[in-house]
Protein backbone atom coordinates (compact mmCIF):
# COMPACT_ATOMS: atom_id res chain seq x y z
CA UNK A 1 0.00 0.00 0.00
CA UNK A 2 2.85 2.33 0.72
CA UNK A 3 3.75 2.60 -2.99
CA UNK A 4 0.27 4.03 -3.65
CA UNK A 5 0.81 6.99 -1.32
CA UNK A 6 1.61 10.48 -2.45
CA UNK A 7 5.36 11.02 -2.18
CA UNK A 8 6.38 11.76 1.39
CA UNK A 9 3.00 11.03 2.97
CA UNK A 10 4.64 8.81 5.59
CA UNK A 11 6.59 11.84 6.83
CA UNK A 12 3.55 14.10 7.29
CA UNK A 13 3.21 13.21 10.95
CA UNK A 14 6.72 14.45 11.66
CA UNK A 15 6.34 17.53 9.46
CA UNK A 16 3.17 18.66 11.25
CA UNK A 17 4.49 17.73 14.69
CA UNK A 18 1.56 15.57 15.69
CA UNK A 19 -1.22 17.88 14.48
CA UNK A 20 -2.35 15.41 11.79
CA UNK A 21 -2.78 11.67 11.64
CA UNK A 22 -2.78 9.21 8.76
CA UNK A 23 -5.54 6.67 8.28
CA UNK A 24 -3.74 3.79 6.60
CA UNK A 25 -6.96 2.00 5.71
CA UNK A 26 -8.58 4.86 3.82
CA UNK A 27 -5.25 6.47 2.86
CA UNK A 28 -6.41 9.85 4.12
CA UNK A 29 -4.88 12.53 6.29
CA UNK A 30 -6.90 14.57 8.77
CA UNK A 31 -6.35 16.86 11.74
CA UNK A 32 -6.24 15.22 15.16
CA UNK A 33 -9.05 17.41 16.56
CA UNK A 34 -11.67 19.94 15.44
CA UNK A 35 -10.04 22.60 17.64
CA UNK A 36 -6.90 22.40 15.48
CA UNK A 37 -8.94 23.12 12.37
CA UNK A 38 -10.68 26.02 14.12
CA UNK A 39 -7.29 27.45 15.14
CA UNK A 40 -5.99 27.47 11.57
CA UNK A 41 -9.21 28.88 10.07
CA UNK A 42 -9.74 31.63 12.66
CA UNK A 43 -7.93 34.93 12.20
CA UNK A 44 -5.45 35.10 15.11
CA UNK A 45 -5.41 38.02 17.52
CA UNK A 46 -1.63 38.04 17.83
CA UNK A 47 0.42 39.23 14.83
CA UNK A 48 3.12 36.60 15.41
CA UNK A 49 0.52 33.88 14.69
CA UNK A 50 -0.69 35.44 11.44
CA UNK A 51 1.23 32.95 9.30
CA UNK A 52 -0.71 30.08 10.83
CA UNK A 53 -4.01 31.42 9.49
CA UNK A 54 -5.32 29.38 6.55
CA UNK A 55 -7.75 31.10 4.18
CA UNK A 56 -10.00 28.46 2.69
CA UNK A 57 -10.53 30.40 -0.55
CA UNK A 58 -6.80 30.79 -1.19
CA UNK A 59 -6.17 27.15 -0.31
CA UNK A 60 -8.91 26.07 -2.70
CA UNK A 61 -7.42 28.26 -5.43
CA UNK A 62 -3.99 26.72 -4.88
CA UNK A 63 -5.40 23.19 -5.01
CA UNK A 64 -7.17 24.04 -8.25
CA UNK A 65 -3.93 25.16 -9.88
CA UNK A 66 -2.19 22.00 -8.68
CA UNK A 67 -4.93 19.83 -10.23
CA UNK A 68 -4.83 21.67 -13.55
CA UNK A 69 -1.03 21.56 -13.70
CA UNK A 70 -0.97 17.87 -12.79
CA UNK A 71 -3.53 16.89 -15.44
CA UNK A 72 -1.47 18.66 -18.10
CA UNK A 73 1.88 17.01 -17.35
CA UNK A 74 3.65 15.73 -20.46
CA UNK A 75 3.92 12.33 -18.76
CA UNK A 76 0.21 11.82 -19.37
CA UNK A 77 0.27 12.52 -23.11
CA UNK A 78 -1.08 9.55 -25.06
CA UNK A 79 0.02 10.74 -28.50
CA UNK A 80 2.04 8.53 -30.87
CA UNK A 81 5.55 7.82 -29.70
CA UNK A 82 8.30 6.51 -31.99
CA UNK A 83 10.19 3.35 -31.10
CA UNK A 84 13.84 3.71 -32.05
CA UNK A 85 16.02 0.60 -32.27
CA UNK A 86 19.21 0.66 -30.19
CA UNK A 87 22.26 1.95 -32.04
CA UNK A 88 24.89 -0.73 -32.82
CA UNK A 89 28.30 -0.19 -31.25
CA UNK A 90 30.88 1.37 -33.60
CA UNK A 91 34.63 1.45 -33.42
CA UNK A 92 36.35 4.89 -33.55
CA UNK A 93 37.96 4.16 -36.94
CA UNK A 94 34.53 3.29 -38.43
CA UNK A 95 33.08 6.57 -37.13
CA UNK A 96 35.89 8.52 -38.82
CA UNK A 97 35.46 6.59 -42.08
CA UNK A 98 31.71 7.30 -42.26
CA UNK A 99 32.23 10.97 -41.44
CA UNK A 100 34.84 11.38 -44.19
CA UNK A 101 32.70 9.48 -46.71
CA UNK A 102 30.21 12.38 -46.72
CA UNK A 103 32.87 14.79 -47.96
CA UNK A 104 31.88 16.53 -51.25
CA UNK A 105 34.01 16.04 -54.39
CA UNK A 106 34.29 18.28 -57.44
CA UNK A 107 32.76 15.52 -59.56
CA UNK A 108 29.65 15.34 -57.42
CA UNK A 109 29.26 19.14 -57.39
CA UNK A 110 29.58 19.26 -61.21
CA UNK A 111 26.89 16.58 -61.65
CA UNK A 112 24.49 18.41 -59.32
CA UNK A 113 25.07 21.77 -61.05
CA UNK A 114 24.11 20.23 -64.43
CA UNK A 115 20.93 18.69 -63.05
CA UNK A 116 22.09 15.17 -63.87
CA UNK A 117 20.69 12.60 -61.47
CA UNK A 118 23.46 10.84 -59.67
CA UNK A 119 21.45 7.66 -59.20
CA UNK A 120 18.00 6.22 -58.75
CA UNK A 121 16.19 7.50 -55.68
CA UNK A 122 14.44 5.08 -53.39
CA UNK A 123 10.68 5.41 -52.98
CA UNK A 124 9.54 6.64 -49.58
CA UNK A 125 8.90 3.69 -47.29
CA UNK A 126 5.59 4.97 -45.81
CA UNK A 127 4.59 1.64 -44.32
CA UNK A 128 7.93 1.32 -42.66
CA UNK A 129 7.72 4.77 -41.13
CA UNK A 130 4.20 4.18 -39.78
CA UNK A 131 5.29 0.81 -38.41
CA UNK A 132 8.04 2.54 -36.46
CA UNK A 133 5.33 4.36 -34.48
CA UNK A 134 3.20 2.72 -31.83
CA UNK A 135 0.41 3.67 -29.50
CA UNK A 136 -0.56 1.71 -26.46
CA UNK A 137 -4.22 0.94 -25.90
CA UNK A 138 -6.19 3.54 -23.92
CA UNK A 139 -6.94 1.03 -21.17
CA UNK A 140 -3.27 0.13 -20.78
CA UNK A 141 -2.24 3.79 -20.74
CA UNK A 142 -4.86 4.65 -18.12
CA UNK A 143 -3.83 1.76 -15.88
CA UNK A 144 -0.20 2.73 -16.13
CA UNK A 145 -0.92 6.38 -15.35
CA UNK A 146 -3.05 5.54 -12.28
CA UNK A 147 -0.53 3.06 -10.90
CA UNK A 148 2.41 5.40 -11.36
CA UNK A 149 0.59 8.60 -10.35
CA UNK A 150 -2.04 7.99 -7.62
CA UNK A 151 -2.88 11.71 -7.32
CA UNK A 152 -4.31 11.60 -10.85
CA UNK A 153 -7.56 10.11 -9.51
CA UNK A 154 -8.10 13.05 -7.17
CA UNK A 155 -7.11 15.67 -9.76
CA UNK A 156 -9.41 14.10 -12.35
CA UNK A 157 -12.41 14.03 -10.00
CA UNK A 158 -12.03 17.44 -8.31
CA UNK A 159 -10.41 19.67 -10.93
CA UNK A 160 -13.67 21.59 -11.42
CA UNK A 161 -14.68 21.88 -7.76
CA UNK A 162 -11.33 23.43 -6.84
CA UNK A 163 -11.53 26.00 -9.67
CA UNK A 164 -14.79 27.69 -8.66
CA UNK A 165 -12.89 30.86 -7.69
CA UNK A 166 -10.48 30.96 -10.62
CA UNK A 167 -9.84 34.33 -12.24
CA UNK A 168 -7.69 35.40 -15.13
CA UNK A 169 -5.73 37.97 -13.15
CA UNK A 170 -4.47 35.74 -10.33
CA UNK A 171 -4.34 32.22 -11.78
CA UNK A 172 -1.26 31.20 -13.75
CA UNK A 173 -3.07 28.16 -15.17
CA UNK A 174 -6.09 30.12 -16.43
CA UNK A 175 -5.38 29.54 -20.14
CA UNK A 176 -4.82 25.81 -19.65
CA UNK A 177 -8.00 25.54 -17.58
CA UNK A 178 -10.03 27.54 -20.12
CA UNK A 179 -8.79 25.31 -22.92
CA UNK A 180 -9.77 22.21 -20.92
CA UNK A 181 -13.27 23.58 -20.30
CA UNK A 182 -14.00 24.53 -23.90
CA UNK A 183 -12.28 21.69 -25.79
CA UNK A 184 -12.41 18.87 -23.25
CA UNK A 185 -9.62 16.79 -21.72
CA UNK A 186 -8.82 13.06 -21.79
CA UNK A 187 -8.04 12.80 -18.07
CA UNK A 188 -10.63 15.23 -16.64
CA UNK A 189 -13.84 13.69 -15.31
CA UNK A 190 -17.21 15.30 -15.98
CA UNK A 191 -19.43 16.18 -12.98
CA UNK A 192 -22.60 15.61 -15.02
CA UNK A 193 -21.86 12.30 -16.76
CA UNK A 194 -19.79 9.14 -16.40
CA UNK A 195 -17.69 10.05 -19.42
CA UNK A 196 -14.68 12.31 -19.53
CA UNK A 197 -15.20 16.06 -19.82
CA UNK A 198 -15.79 16.87 -23.49
CA UNK A 199 -16.73 20.55 -23.40
CA UNK A 200 -19.31 23.03 -22.12
CA UNK A 201 -22.98 22.17 -22.48
CA UNK A 202 -26.28 23.11 -20.86
CA UNK A 203 -26.06 20.36 -18.23
CA UNK A 204 -22.66 21.62 -17.10
CA UNK A 205 -23.98 25.18 -16.76
CA UNK A 206 -26.90 23.94 -14.64
CA UNK A 207 -24.39 22.16 -12.42
CA UNK A 208 -22.21 25.27 -12.23
CA UNK A 209 -25.18 27.41 -11.22
CA UNK A 210 -26.27 24.98 -8.50
CA UNK A 211 -22.75 24.78 -7.05
CA UNK A 212 -21.94 28.48 -7.38
CA UNK A 213 -19.16 27.92 -9.93
CA UNK A 214 -19.01 31.51 -11.22
CA UNK A 215 -15.65 31.09 -12.94
CA UNK A 216 -17.12 28.66 -15.46
CA UNK A 217 -19.69 31.27 -16.48
CA UNK A 218 -16.91 33.84 -16.86
CA UNK A 219 -15.17 31.51 -19.31
CA UNK A 220 -18.36 31.22 -21.34
CA UNK A 221 -18.68 35.02 -21.30
CA UNK A 222 -15.34 35.37 -23.09
CA UNK A 223 -16.67 33.50 -26.14
CA UNK A 224 -19.32 35.14 -28.31
CA UNK A 225 -20.30 31.76 -29.75
CA UNK A 226 -20.87 30.26 -26.28
CA UNK A 227 -22.69 33.34 -24.97
CA UNK A 228 -25.11 33.32 -27.89
CA UNK A 229 -25.69 29.60 -27.33
CA UNK A 230 -26.23 29.66 -23.56
CA UNK A 231 -27.40 33.22 -22.84
CA UNK A 232 -30.58 32.05 -21.09
CA UNK A 233 -28.69 30.02 -18.48
CA UNK A 234 -26.15 32.81 -18.20
CA UNK A 235 -28.78 35.45 -17.44
CA UNK A 236 -30.40 33.19 -14.85
CA UNK A 237 -27.04 32.93 -13.12
CA UNK A 238 -26.47 36.69 -13.30
CA UNK A 239 -29.77 37.32 -11.50
CA UNK A 240 -29.30 34.54 -8.97
CA UNK A 241 -25.79 35.67 -7.99
CA UNK A 242 -26.19 39.39 -8.76
CA UNK A 243 -22.99 39.07 -10.81
CA UNK A 244 -22.42 42.45 -12.45
CA UNK A 245 -18.90 41.50 -13.54
CA UNK A 246 -20.21 38.56 -15.54
CA UNK A 247 -22.99 40.69 -17.03
CA UNK A 248 -20.43 43.25 -18.18
CA UNK A 249 -18.51 40.55 -20.06
CA UNK A 250 -21.70 39.21 -21.59
CA UNK A 251 -22.86 42.60 -22.82
CA UNK A 252 -19.52 43.16 -24.51
CA UNK A 253 -19.48 39.70 -26.11
CA UNK A 254 -23.10 38.96 -27.00
CA UNK A 255 -25.41 40.16 -29.73
CA UNK A 256 -29.08 40.22 -28.65
CA UNK A 257 -32.12 42.34 -29.35
CA UNK A 258 -34.86 41.74 -26.79
CA UNK A 259 -33.24 39.52 -24.16
CA UNK A 260 -31.61 42.33 -22.13
CA UNK A 261 -35.02 44.04 -21.96
CA UNK A 262 -36.59 41.04 -20.28
CA UNK A 263 -33.52 40.74 -18.06
CA UNK A 264 -33.94 44.36 -17.01
CA UNK A 265 -37.58 43.68 -16.14
CA UNK A 266 -36.62 40.67 -14.01
CA UNK A 267 -33.80 42.55 -12.29
CA UNK A 268 -36.10 45.48 -11.50
CA UNK A 269 -38.67 43.11 -10.05
CA UNK A 270 -36.09 41.39 -7.84
CA UNK A 271 -34.52 44.64 -6.64
CA UNK A 272 -31.10 44.19 -8.29
CA UNK A 273 -30.15 47.83 -8.68
CA UNK A 274 -26.61 47.15 -9.92
CA UNK A 275 -27.88 44.90 -12.72
CA UNK A 276 -30.50 47.46 -13.77
CA UNK A 277 -27.98 50.31 -13.81
CA UNK A 278 -25.50 48.27 -15.86
CA UNK A 279 -28.17 47.34 -18.40
CA UNK A 280 -29.28 50.97 -18.70
CA UNK A 281 -25.66 52.03 -19.15
CA UNK A 282 -25.29 49.31 -21.78
CA UNK A 283 -28.05 50.87 -23.86
CA UNK A 284 -31.11 48.79 -22.96
CA UNK A 285 -34.36 50.58 -23.87
CA UNK A 286 -36.22 50.68 -20.55
CA UNK A 287 -39.40 51.90 -22.27
CA UNK A 288 -39.59 48.86 -24.56
CA UNK A 289 -40.79 45.35 -23.87
CA UNK A 290 -42.15 42.24 -25.54
CA UNK A 291 -45.34 43.47 -27.28
CA UNK A 292 -48.70 41.78 -27.68
CA UNK A 293 -50.59 41.55 -30.97
CA UNK A 294 -51.60 45.22 -30.64
CA UNK A 295 -48.06 46.43 -30.01
CA UNK A 296 -48.63 47.03 -26.28
CA UNK A 297 -45.77 45.67 -24.11
CA UNK A 298 -46.65 42.96 -21.63
CA UNK A 299 -44.40 44.47 -18.99
CA UNK A 300 -41.86 47.21 -18.35
CA UNK A 301 -39.07 47.56 -15.77
CA UNK A 302 -40.73 50.60 -14.19
CA UNK A 303 -43.99 48.73 -13.60
CA UNK A 304 -42.10 45.74 -12.18
CA UNK A 305 -40.19 47.88 -9.70
CA UNK A 306 -43.41 49.54 -8.50
CA UNK A 307 -45.30 46.26 -8.12
CA UNK A 308 -42.66 44.89 -5.75
CA UNK A 309 -42.00 48.17 -3.93
CA UNK A 310 -38.44 48.65 -5.25
CA UNK A 311 -38.44 52.42 -4.72
CA UNK A 312 -34.69 52.81 -5.29
CA UNK A 313 -34.84 51.08 -8.65
CA UNK A 314 -37.95 53.02 -9.59
CA UNK A 315 -36.15 56.29 -8.83
CA UNK A 316 -33.12 55.21 -10.87
CA UNK A 317 -35.30 54.28 -13.85
CA UNK A 318 -37.13 57.61 -13.77
CA UNK A 319 -33.80 59.45 -13.63
CA UNK A 320 -32.67 57.52 -16.70
CA UNK A 321 -35.71 58.37 -18.79
CA UNK A 322 -38.38 55.82 -17.92
CA UNK A 323 -41.76 57.14 -19.10
CA UNK A 324 -44.31 57.11 -16.22
CA UNK A 325 -47.15 57.38 -18.75
CA UNK A 326 -46.15 54.27 -20.72
CA UNK A 327 -48.88 51.69 -21.10
CA UNK A 328 -48.70 47.89 -20.68
CA UNK A 329 -51.25 45.12 -21.03
CA UNK A 330 -51.90 45.39 -17.28
CA UNK A 331 -51.79 49.13 -16.58
CA UNK A 332 -52.59 52.40 -18.36
CA UNK A 333 -49.69 54.12 -16.65
CA UNK A 334 -47.34 53.72 -13.70
CA UNK A 335 -49.74 55.41 -11.25
CA UNK A 336 -52.02 52.36 -11.30
CA UNK A 337 -49.53 49.86 -9.80
CA UNK A 338 -48.40 52.59 -7.38
CA UNK A 339 -51.99 52.97 -6.15
CA UNK A 340 -52.26 49.19 -5.81
CA UNK A 341 -48.99 49.11 -3.86
CA UNK A 342 -50.48 51.31 -1.14
CA UNK A 343 -48.96 52.17 2.20
CA UNK A 344 -45.95 54.40 2.66
CA UNK A 345 -44.19 52.91 -0.38
CA UNK A 346 -47.27 53.56 -2.51
CA UNK A 347 -47.34 57.20 -1.39
CA UNK A 348 -43.63 57.55 -2.23
CA UNK A 349 -44.14 55.95 -5.62
CA UNK A 350 -47.10 58.17 -6.52
CA UNK A 351 -45.26 61.32 -5.48
CA UNK A 352 -42.19 60.39 -7.55
CA UNK A 353 -44.30 59.55 -10.57
CA UNK A 354 -46.30 62.77 -10.39
CA UNK A 355 -43.06 64.75 -10.03
CA UNK A 356 -41.75 62.90 -13.11
CA UNK A 357 -44.78 63.93 -15.16
CA UNK A 358 -47.27 61.12 -14.63
CA UNK A 359 -50.85 62.17 -15.39
CA UNK A 360 -53.85 60.46 -13.76
CA UNK A 361 -56.09 59.10 -16.48
CA UNK A 362 -59.59 60.49 -17.01
CA UNK A 363 -62.67 58.30 -17.28
CA UNK A 364 -62.70 58.45 -21.08
CA UNK A 365 -59.80 56.05 -21.63
CA UNK A 366 -60.49 52.42 -22.49
CA UNK A 367 -59.21 49.77 -20.08
CA UNK A 368 -56.56 47.27 -21.11
CA UNK A 369 -57.45 43.62 -21.44
CA UNK A 370 -55.88 42.55 -18.16
CA UNK A 371 -56.59 45.59 -15.98
CA UNK A 372 -58.18 44.72 -12.65
CA UNK A 373 -61.87 45.38 -13.37
CA UNK A 374 -60.77 48.24 -15.61
CA UNK A 375 -60.06 50.46 -12.60
CA UNK A 376 -57.86 53.52 -13.03
CA UNK A 377 -55.41 54.79 -10.41
CA UNK A 378 -57.98 56.85 -8.46
CA UNK A 379 -60.46 53.97 -8.35
CA UNK A 380 -57.76 51.60 -7.11
CA UNK A 381 -56.79 54.02 -4.34
CA UNK A 382 -60.43 54.50 -3.28
CA UNK A 383 -61.10 50.79 -3.30
CA UNK A 384 -58.06 50.15 -1.07
CA UNK A 385 -58.89 53.05 1.25
CA UNK A 386 -55.62 54.88 0.56
CA UNK A 387 -56.43 58.45 1.61
CA UNK A 388 -53.00 60.02 0.97
CA UNK A 389 -52.73 58.44 -2.46
CA UNK A 390 -56.26 59.59 -3.26
CA UNK A 391 -55.36 63.13 -2.24
CA UNK A 392 -52.18 63.09 -4.35
CA UNK A 393 -54.08 61.89 -7.40
CA UNK A 394 -56.87 64.45 -6.99
CA UNK A 395 -54.36 67.27 -6.49
CA UNK A 396 -52.56 66.09 -9.65
CA UNK A 397 -55.74 66.44 -11.69
CA UNK A 398 -57.51 63.10 -11.38
CA UNK A 399 -61.21 63.29 -12.26
CA UNK A 400 -63.33 62.55 -9.17
CA UNK A 401 -66.10 61.37 -11.52
CA UNK A 402 -63.83 59.55 -13.93
CA UNK A 403 -64.12 55.87 -14.69
CA UNK A 404 -63.06 53.71 -17.64
CA UNK A 405 -65.76 52.59 -20.02
CA UNK A 406 -66.13 49.12 -18.55
CA UNK A 407 -69.37 47.39 -17.66
CA UNK A 408 -70.55 48.09 -14.10
CA UNK A 409 -67.37 49.94 -13.18
CA UNK A 410 -68.05 51.79 -9.96
CA UNK A 411 -67.09 55.44 -9.62
CA UNK A 412 -64.51 56.46 -7.02
CA UNK A 413 -67.24 57.76 -4.69
CA UNK A 414 -69.16 54.49 -4.90
CA UNK A 415 -66.01 52.51 -4.07
CA UNK A 416 -65.25 54.69 -1.05
CA UNK A 417 -68.85 54.37 0.19
CA UNK A 418 -68.60 50.60 -0.07
CA UNK A 419 -65.59 50.65 2.25
CA UNK A 420 -67.27 53.35 4.43
CA UNK A 421 -64.14 55.50 4.30
CA UNK A 422 -65.36 58.90 5.52
CA UNK A 423 -62.13 60.91 4.84
CA UNK A 424 -61.98 59.71 1.22
CA UNK A 425 -65.69 60.41 0.73
CA UNK A 426 -65.18 63.95 2.01
CA UNK A 427 -62.17 64.67 -0.20
CA UNK A 428 -63.90 63.24 -3.28
CA UNK A 429 -66.98 65.41 -2.71
CA UNK A 430 -64.75 68.44 -2.09
CA UNK A 431 -63.15 67.77 -5.50
CA UNK A 432 -66.54 67.67 -7.25
CA UNK A 433 -67.65 64.05 -6.98
CA UNK A 434 -71.30 63.78 -8.10
CA UNK A 435 -73.47 62.05 -5.48
CA UNK A 436 -76.13 61.35 -8.15
CA UNK A 437 -73.88 59.97 -10.88
CA UNK A 438 -74.78 56.64 -12.42
CA UNK A 439 -72.43 53.94 -13.69
CA UNK A 440 -71.38 54.05 -17.33
CA UNK A 441 -73.75 51.21 -18.29
CA UNK A 442 -76.79 53.18 -17.10
CA UNK A 443 -77.19 51.48 -13.72
CA UNK A 444 -79.61 53.53 -11.62
CA UNK A 445 -77.66 52.98 -8.40
CA UNK A 446 -76.16 56.34 -7.46
CA UNK A 447 -73.64 56.93 -4.66
CA UNK A 448 -76.48 58.17 -2.45
CA UNK A 449 -78.50 55.01 -3.03
CA UNK A 450 -75.36 52.96 -2.48
CA UNK A 451 -74.91 54.60 0.93
CA UNK A 452 -78.49 53.89 1.89
CA UNK A 453 -78.27 50.27 0.78
CA UNK A 454 -75.44 49.38 3.15
CA UNK A 455 -76.27 46.68 5.69
CA UNK A 456 -75.67 49.17 8.49
CA UNK A 457 -76.12 52.60 6.93
CA UNK A 458 -74.20 55.32 8.72
CA UNK A 459 -75.99 58.63 8.97
CA UNK A 460 -72.75 60.54 8.58
CA UNK A 461 -72.27 58.99 5.11
CA UNK A 462 -75.83 59.68 3.98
Amino acid sequence: MKDRYVNGIQRLDAWFQGLVEIDHETKTVHLVHASVQQFFQTVPDKPNLAKFHVQAKEADLHLGEICITYLNFNDFKTTLSRRRPPLPPMAPDEICAQALSCEWSWAKLLILSRGIPSGRRRAADIDGVVASYARASDATVQETIINDHPFILYASAYWLLHTANFNEEQCRTWNQWRNMLIHGHELAASPVSEERHQGIDHALLVWASSTGHSSLFHVVATSRELVDQFYSSMFDHVLERNDTTLLSKMLSAGTWVSVPNSLCYRAAREGLLGIVQMLVKGGVDINAGMPDSHGVPFNLPLMASIETGQIGIMESLLQNGANPNSRTTSYRNALEPAAELGGFEGIQACQMLINAGAKPESGEQEPTARSTLGYNALQRACRRGEFEITRLLLDAGADANGTPKAAKADFPLQLSIRSENIPIIDILISHGADVNVQTSDGDAITPLLKACSLESPRLVIV
